[in-house]
């Protein structure tokens, strides 16, 4: 087992305080972001001067920022496999490490169609 347990921090990047407090004490960046159903795939107006800035406030903090990783979210409630992929090479574009998959608000009303949809995305994604 790793000692400690590694801290990840939720934050959005229209927050200079929540950025700041996850460069300065975090272990790792959940960017949270409401997804995206249209439009750019990632939830940011520019998002590498997002990456850039965040990685100047961990700099700032004293910490390496390869130190201090990213994951990105992924709406596959909507979208295409194709967005999907899109989305997911985005994330990594910027330096994103893993990718969490979201199935909320897709109307889904069994926990067996959000499996469904989640080994959708996996098949499409691989």
């Amino acid at each position: 087992m790793q000692r400690p347990i590694p801290l990840w921090f939720g934050g959005s990047y229209a927050s200079d305080a929540a950025m700041r407090r996850i460069a300065r004490v975090s272990d790792g960046w959940l960017w949270y972001a409401p997804p995206v159903k249209t439009g750019h795939p990632l939830p940011a107006p520019d998002p590498a001067a997002v990456m850039e800035r965040f990685r100047s406030y961990v700099r700032e903090a004293g910490r390496d920022p390869a130190a201090v990783p990213l994951e990105g979210r992924l709406d596959i409630a909507h979208g295409t496999p194709e967005h999907w992929r899109r989305t997911r090479d985005a994330w990594r574009s910027i330096g994103a490490v893993a990718i969490a998959l979201n199935t909320m608000d897709a109307g889904f009303t069994s926990a067996d169609q959000h499996i469904a949809r989640l080994e959708q995305a996996r098949d499409a994604l691989a």
